[in-house]
């Protein structure tokens, strides 16, 4: 990494933005001591036990329905700008009910071999079926309480409920967190910043696909 920023002729002082898999603690760290600036989206949740509420929230972008709100709230060590976007709430909450109707669809079909004459009803071959279930699931079945009844080593019902629905509406919220090291910028300004680096992305998008310069040997 350090020999990339300085192939582009980065200086100490100059911004690095980067997404969530190069911003990890350590080279967020490593970025600190050869002396540049970051700006990454957060891993997780920065700011455990903030409030979520719109209050103090500060208008970055306004376009037909595509409304950005952001608040910037001091750390140790940085800012972090907690964002809600309606676009991406809404992109977000369709996400969440195709993975509930592909896990409960899932579900279904492995309750339902319980009653064939040759599907699976040991006890320990559904519970495989089920976590292998889960582990496609998009981690939608975390939000899930599910229960195998069995009669000896034979299951004899599968019943479910989406238990923390709640949960699952924060987590597919529409909100995200901008981690920086700057001190000097406002909501609208970090904002900005970081959606460049979005523009980067859709050019390599062309590159390897419109452009066709995809599988690079």
């Amino acid at each position: 990494m350090q020999q990339m920023l300085k192939d582009l002729g980065a200086a100490a002082g100059a911004t690095v933005i980067v997404d969530g898999g190069i911003g990890t603690e350590e080279n967020l760290k490593k970025l600190r001591e050869w002396g540049y600036q970051y700006i990454c989206v957060a891993r997780g949740r920065p700011l455990e036990g903030e409030d979520d509420s719109e209050e103090g929230m500060v208008l970055i972008r306004a376009e037909r329905e595509k409304i950005v709100r952001g608040k910037l709230v001091k750390t140790e060590g940085e800012w972090v700008l907690r964002c809600h976007s309606s676009e991406r709430e809404a992109k977000e909450q369709g996400m969440k009910r195709g993975f509930q109707k592909r896990f409960e669809e899932g579900l279904e079909g492995i309750r339902a071999s319980l009653s064939t004459k040759r599907g699976t009803k040991n006890y320990e071959k559904v519970l495989e079926r089920i976590g292998r279930l889960k582990e496609r699931s998009h981690g939608i079945h975390s939000y899930y309480d599910i229960e195998v009844q069995q009669k000896g080593q034979i299951a004899t019902d599968i019943r479910w409920s989406f238990s923390r629905a709640n949960e699952a509406d924060e987590r597919y919220s529409g909100r995200y967190y901008l981690r920086t090291s700057r001190d000097d910028l406002d909501e609208k300004s970090l904002w900005e910043l970081y959606i460049t680096l979005g523009g980067i992305e859709d050019s390599f998008r062309s590159l390897k696909g419109e452009l066709g310069l995809r599988p690079v040997f």
